[in-house]
């Protein structure tokens, strides 16, 4: 192993000679990306619901998409909200003040999701 006067003094990695501290300067910046990427992807625009025979139906702005009911893996009344989960692992928290009558909206949308056991 060959030691360098700057490796020595802790400077330098003497295996391949790099500054010591590159390693944790790309931790730090991979962990503060990571942290961030949620706030990145937030959209502050009202995001519109709909529930139907055919399933759910949500757009933001311009932009419009749409799930079958066999796309929802649960869905979950919270009390102050009803969190449905789709099988992608991605979820819309609704809260209690989006629904007339929340309990007549699940029992509708519970007719037309047919969960699979």
């Amino acid at each position: 192993m060959i030691v360098t006067a700057g490796a020595a003094r802790g400077y330098v990695d003497s295996r391949n000679g790099h500054p010591f501290w590159v390693a944790p300067l790309i931790a730090v910046i991979v962990i503060a990306g990571l942290l961030a990427w949620p706030q990145i992807m937030y959209k502050p625009q009202v995001r519109t619901l709909g529930f139907g025979p055919a399933g759910l139906e949500t757009s933001i702005r311009d932009r419009h998409r749409s799930y079958r009911w066999s796309d929802v893996a649960t869905i979950e009344d919270k009390g102050d909200e009803v969190i449905v989960q789709l099988k992608n692992l991605n979820a819309f928290l609704i809260p209690q003040a989006a629904f007339e009558d929340k309990t007549t909206a699940l029992n509708q949308i519970r007719q037309w999701w047919k969960p699979v056991s």
